[in-house]
């Protein structure tokens, strides 16, 4: 079991990839009443379901049986809008095809909705004398080449906000029985972070969010440091003196003022012991 697997229990549904109500169009495209008559079925399957009298049956057990009859509804119902589209896309370009392209052979596709996975066929347009193509059903209906559908990719974003990318991959896989892959989820957080200052800057403040309070801030400072930064430069600039030496003699009961006068001068004072005691004291001082 993966890691993913583990995570929750997921046996409610079929795990992913193991949708069979669509390989009747596995290997050609279907057309529109096909499809119609196959929904038509699985209604009445469902409502089948519901009739029968089996006291048994809970009502814990009827809707669990039933989420998964309401998906491959769901699928089948994507299923016939994207095969209608792509009749009545492909009729319009055999009116007007773009100039410089042809029409292709019509490519089988599976596009991850909330359902799950559903299969589509649609044209494909290549570029004369090129390799290169596009697929215009794709583009007029917006789908994106990832192989998902916008509404499961903004759920897995938002989840992704709460929870890890591993955790979120695993309520997917809970709640719509299967999951993008965790690889996906977060290229897809990583995409849509590319908007988040332009959505901030547009969107409105919430209603009742109290008072906003603007910071603005100067990388120029302000004159303080300016000011500081000018009397550095100042004493940077200054012209560098030598050292010079002072001595002095210090007797007790003396004041030190010779001492500080010979500092300030940078001259040398000098005087012997005298009779009462006194010592000799010498200082260097930096002027």
């Amino acid at each position: 079991m993966s890691n993913l697997e583990s995570i929750v229990d997921h046996d409610a549904h079929p795990f992913k990839g193991q949708f069979e109500d669509q390989n009747a169009w596995k290997d050609q495209p279907p057309r529109g009443r096909e499809i119609r008559k196959r929904l038509f079925a699985e209604l009445c399957r469902i409502l089948e379901f519901l009739d029968a009298r089996d006291d048994r049956l809970s009502f814990h057990e009827v809707e669990r049986k039933l989420v998964p009859m309401v998906f491959v509804l769901g699928r089948l119902l994507l299923a016939y809008f994207l095969t209608r589209r792509q009749e009545t896309s492909r009729r319009r370009l055999r009116q007007r095809a773009p100039q410089g392209y042809r029409s292709g052979r019509s490519q089988s596709r599976l596009l991850g909705t909330f359902f799950g996975k559903v299969r589509y066929w649609r044209c494909y347009l290549r570029e004369s004398g090129g390799s290169a193509g596009t697929y215009p059903l794709d583009i007029e209906l917006g789908l994106t080449a990832d192989g998902f559908s916008m509404f499961v990719l903004a759920l897995a974003a938002r989840l992704a906000t709460l929870v890890s990318f591993d955790q979120a991959g695993g309520l997917l896989l809970t709640f719509l029985s299967w999951s993008p892959a965790k690889r996906t989820i977060e290229n897809t957080v990583l995409g849509f972070g590319r908007y988040t200052g332009e959505w901030f800057e547009c969107a409105a403040p919430p209603e009742g969010d109290g008072e906003i309070l603007v910071i603005q801030i100067d990388s120029e400072g302000d004159a303080d440091s300016d000011r500081r930064r000018a009397q550095e430069a100042s004493w940077e600039a200054r012209p560098q003196t030598k050292s010079t030496f002072a001595t002095a003699s210090w007797t007790p009961g003396t004041s030190e003022t010779r001492l500080e006068a010979a500092s300030k001068k940078g001259r040398q004072v000098e005087e012997r012991q005298g009779d009462d005691g006194g010592c000799h004291v010498h200082a260097q001082v930096r002027s």
